[in-house]
């Protein structure tokens, strides 16, 4: 049984891995320990899978890689691996200079990602034009800053400029282009990492800085609320074609968007009213990005240990 399931694993499982770090960082963030280890359990679990996968059966994956938007979401492992050792240093009280080292390896193993992304598959045809996969290649580095606070603010701040303005030089074409219609249906549910990017930059922003600059924060935040917003458009239409291994894409995203908002509600002082609805927004998006996890964790063990392989 467990052989048929690692067969069956595909590359975009990662992402759930990367969902469920992350919420556990921000179940730790609310002093939700239990929920924040089981996250980490889970997302633990699948990163180990995914490794064992890419020993025992590499030609399987390699197979999946040769796909342009399954290549441009690989950096959900170091991506995960980052958020990993964020959480062991910080929550954990671990200190050592190997998780150093490894945080800069992941740093290191996303950017060789960008550069075989940029030498192989970008550009080549109409589908390998930029679209939502490709916030995870490039913005993904926002993670670098969500992470630096316990390693090296310097590289985080650069990080996260750069993550900036990789996002608004993508967003302008995907929005314009419409390139989500060119996914196929196994991957329409990608089109929700729209809703990542801005709330990912703002969140490496605000966790970096002591004084803020009202004109980044005020913009990131309407631009993420409204990539949220735009994002649950696509929602009603992702649920009612049913579960694809693509719905892991559902989850990182919509994470990041009610962190992005509790982390503002909490380091930034706003008039009364405002902070008010900060809190009651940023809880709203925390319970459904929740369910969202837990949903698309439990349809994956599903699918992992169903017999028949439909997707």
């Amino acid at each position: 049984m467990f052989k048929k399931a690692l067969a069956r694993l595909p590359i975009a499982i990662s992402g759930l891995a990367l969902g469920n770090m992350a919420l556990s960082n921000l179940f730790y963030h609310l002093n939700l320990s239990l929920c924040g280890l089981i996250c980490f359990i889970i997302s633990w679990v699948i990163l180990i899978l995914v490794f064992i996968k890419w020993i025992v059966m590499p030609q399987m994956f390699i197979t999946e890689l040769k796909n342009v938007n399954t290549f441009a979401i690989l950096p959900t492992i170091p991506m995960t691996i980052m958020l990993l050792l964020f959480i062991v240093k910080t929550d954990f009280s671990v200190e050592t200079g190997l998780l150093d080292i490894i945080w800069y390896a992941a740093i290191m193993l996303h950017t060789c990602m960008i550069i075989m992304f940029l030498s192989f598959y970008a550009f080549r045809n109409y589908k390998s034009r930029p679209n939502t996969s490709w916030f995870v290649m490039f913005v993904g580095i926002g993670v670098i800053g969500e992470t630096s606070p316990a390693f090296n603010s310097s590289v985080g701040l650069i990080a996260t400029m750069l993550g900036s303005l990789f996002l608004i030089a993508i967003l302008i074409y995907v929005l314009i282009s419409k390139t989500w219609q060119t996914y196929n249906q196994e991957q329409y549910p990608m089109v929700i990492i729209v809703s990542a990017p801005a709330a990912l930059c703002l969140n490496g922003y605000i966790l970096n800085h002591s004084t803020y600059s009202t004109t980044y924060v005020v913009s990131f935040i309407i631009l993420s609320q409204l990539l949220f917003v735009f994002s649950l458009l696509f929602f009603p239409t992702i649920f009612k074609r049913g579960f694809k291994v693509s719905f892991s894409a559902l989850t990182f995203p919509w994470v990041t968007t009610a962190a992005s908002l509790y982390n503002i509600s909490q380091k930034i002082n706003f008039n009364v009213t405002l902070e008010l609805l900060f809190d009651i927004l940023s809880y709203v998006e925390i319970i459904w990005a929740t369910i969202i996890v837990i949903y698309v964790t439990y349809k994956y063990l599903v699918f992992l240990t169903a017999k028949h392989e439909s997707r």
